[in-house]
């Protein structure tokens, strides 16, 4: 896999702290949001989340690239400052959006 900028499409994705299922949990992923692969050691990848910066390592199954969300990347540029999730999510709305 390459490294680039995703999007989770699992429900719920636990960051370890290593490349291991019995590694401790350190954060995780909830659907729609966004992370950076930064190492990949098939079959698992070091992650950062673009909203708080944690790192760590998820074995992925149906991730999205964000360039292949055109409007999701067109709103994610956009984003100079980002103080939570909700913060993040409402930025990539476009103008007018309820």
């Amino acid at each position: 896999m390459t490294t680039g900028l995703f999007r989770c499409a699992e429900s719920w994705l636990p960051m370890r702290a290593a490349p291991s299922h019995k590694a401790e949990m350190v954060s995780s992923l909830l659907r729609n949001e966004l992370f950076q692969i930064i190492e990949s050691q098939e079959p698992w990848h070091r992650i950062s989340h673009v909203y708080d910066g944690y790192e760590g390592w998820v074995r992925l199954h149906g991730q999205l690239k964000v360039s292949e969300v055109p409007e999701l990347a067109a709103y994610y540029g956009r984003i100079s400052h980002v103080t939570s999730r909700a913060d993040a999510l409402y930025r990539l709305l476009p103008a007018g959006a309820p």
